[in-house]
Formats: structure tokens, C-alpha cells, sequence
């Protein structure tokens, strides 16, 4: 159990480097669906030229598959700060435990 609560905090000092993970791949994603947008536009207003059409549709195809990945990673950082965030909770538990622990210990022996 001693092992275990050191990773835990751990784990909870990086939250912060999580969280800065999760709103560069949250921006990231913005952009991304940005340049969809864009090139989607691109693509309606060259619609007639015929030799640029199969560019045109893989560069979105590439950027979807692109965007997908960052919604996938969005989704992983997510699970890793709510596991994080439950780990959090099982060490406040055990500080009150201790606390409480501490506080019976310290009343007995005031007796």
C-alpha cells in the first residue's frame, strides 16, 4: 500500500502536464477542423476543374483521418484524468483515515 500512494501523488503533480497535453491536442484539433473547412471550401469552389478533384479529395481525406486522431488522443487524456482524479480521491480518503487515526491516538493518550 506505501508503494502505491507515492505513484499516486505522482501522478497527481503531472495532472498539470496532462491537462496542458489535453488543450494543445484540444487546439490542435480546432486547426485541424479548421483547414477541413478551408480546403472543403477549396474544394466546392474548384469542383469543376477535374484534374484537381482527386488532390482535393485525399487532402481531406488525410486531414479527416487526421482529426480523428486527435479526437481519439482528446479522448485518451480524458481517461487518464479521470483515472487520476480517482486515484486523488482514494488519497484524500486515506489522509482522513490518518487524520482521523492521528486525532483518536492523540485523545486516548491525553487520558
Amino acid at each position: 500500500m506505501q508503494r502505491r500512494v507515492p505513484q499516486v501523488l505522482r501522478q497527481i503533480i503531472n495532472k498539470n502536464s496532462i491537462a496542458e497535453d489535453y488543450f494543445k491536442i484540444i487546439n490542435t484539433a480546432e486547426r485541424k477542423s479548421g483547414i477541413i473547412s478551408k480546403e472543403y471550401s477549396r474544394y466546392s469552389f474548384e469542383q469543376s476543374t477535374s484534374q484537381q478533384q482527386p488532390q482535393i479529395d485525399q487532402r481531406i481525406s488525410d486531414l479527416q483521418v487526421l482529426v480523428r486522431a486527435n479526437i481519439y488522443r482528446i479522448q485518451t487524456i480524458q481517461n487518464r484524468i479521470i483515472d487520476i482524479e480517482r486515484k486523488y480521491e482514494t488519497v484524500q480518503g486515506y489522509v482522513e483515515i490518518i487524520a482521523k487515526n492521528q486525532i483518536t491516538l492523540y485523545l486516548l493518550n491525553k487520558k
